[in-house]
């Protein structure tokens, strides 16, 4: 037998065993007969995990919870608790009871870890090195922090200290590449991907645009087919200047998913500001139909009716808006520049007329 197959196989069962377990222990939770229910340390942290990728941090915590209390020396459980904590912004609460049991599990990685996302919480980024350097001294090439160390990452991300982030996004790479190494594994395509959207908004976020478009195109390489990295990439080159290809790269986000509004926005914008006025139209009417209380995309579809001359329909779009906010200065100063038009055509037609009359 080839025992690669043999190895998938076995992983493939027991995923299978473990997503029906979590799906029984979900029921039972529910009508509240769980506790009758026998159930390992792995099995607890499996079911955590699966609440956790599932977006619900409040049965992420309730569950991390039940199971430390059945299991209070198991470093796993520990951490899977204060990490729960930490999701929910509870670090004092955390950081109290990692320092309780630190020195039951003074061999154990992850708890510095730990400290380290508590420490970028409170953007203490000097203290936050300390323990992860920690972590790293205790257990050089660790099997499961490469994951931990990419969700430090993203905490220093969502607090906008993208060089931060990326000294972080180079460790948790790093780690995986020894992990893949040890395992003779390759990188998991997805994984990969998202690594480079991180490092491009990083980038971005540091006004490194060269940068930036050189990890969304890497991104865009493995999915080809995400409409919002398209759009990215898009306002990459759109601030570089290069006009055509950030039309290319919205119009593909655009050709991908018709409601990726954003896109369509700014083809609105470029084509006013190339005054491509019937451009502008198409894209601010499509746009309007997904965004209908949106009063800038009502405001660039005035614009749009503005440039091809049809001031009835602009007026009547630049008082939409005003609806939609009345203390909109674009809308009201819209408003104003059709009264100067209006008053110049009036003057014009006053000077035709006695032109024609022969009065001076």
């Amino acid at each position: 037998m080839n025992s690669n197959y043999h190895n998938q196989n076995s992983d493939n069962q027991e995923f299978e065993h473990l997503d029906k377990l979590f799906k029984k222990f979900d029921a039972a939770y529910k009508k509240g007969t769980y506790s009758s229910m026998e159930i390992s340390e792995d099995e607890y942290d499996f079911i955590v995990e699966s609440y956790i990728e599932r977006g619900d941090l409040v049965m992420a915590t309730a569950v991390s919870t039940i199971a430390f209390e059945k299991y209070p020396y198991s470093p796993v459980m520990l951490v899977r608790y204060c990490d729960s904590l930490i999701l929910n912004n509870k670090t004092d609460e955390s950081e109290a009871v990692l320092n309780r049991y630190k020195d039951t599990f003074p061999d154990y990685s992850e708890l510095y870890l730990l400290y380290a996302r508590i420490f970028i919480k409170r953007t203490q980024w000097s203290s936050a090195r300390d323990a992860f350097n920690k972590a790293i001294e205790i257990e050089p090439c660790p099997e499961d922090i490469c994951d931990s160390v990419y969700a430090i990452a993203q905490d220093c991300i969502e607090l906008k200290n993208y060089r931060e982030a990326i000294f972080y996004l180079d460790r948790s790479n790093e780690l995986t590449k020894k992990w893949d190494e040890k395992n003779n594994v390759e990188e998991d395509a997805e994984d990969l991907a998202d690594s480079y959207s991180d490092y491009a908004l990083c980038y971005e976020g540091l006004g490194e645009l060269e940068k930036s478009a050189e990890y969304f195109t890497k991104y865009l390489d493995i999915n080809p087919f995400d409409d919002m990295n398209w759009y990215n990439i898009g306002t990459i080159y759109a601030r570089q200047k290069r006009v055509k290809e950030a039309v290319d790269a919205f119009e593909y986000a655009v050709s991908l998913n018709r409601n990726n509004s954003s896109a369509l926005f700014n083809l609105g914008i470029i084509s006013l500001n190339l005054e491509e006025f019937k451009n502008a139209i198409e894209y601010f009417t499509d746009f309007c139909r997904i965004e209908k209380k949106n009063a800038r995309g009502t405001i660039g579809l005035a614009h749009g009716y503005m440039g091809v001359g049809d001031f009835g329909q602009a007026e009547i779009l630049f008082r939409k808006a005003l609806m939609l906010d009345k203390n909109c200065t674009e809308a009201k100063d819209g408003l104003a520049a059709l009264e100067r038009i209006k008053k110049s055509q009036k003057n014009k037609q006053i000077k035709t007329k006695r032109d024609s009359s022969g009065k001076k």
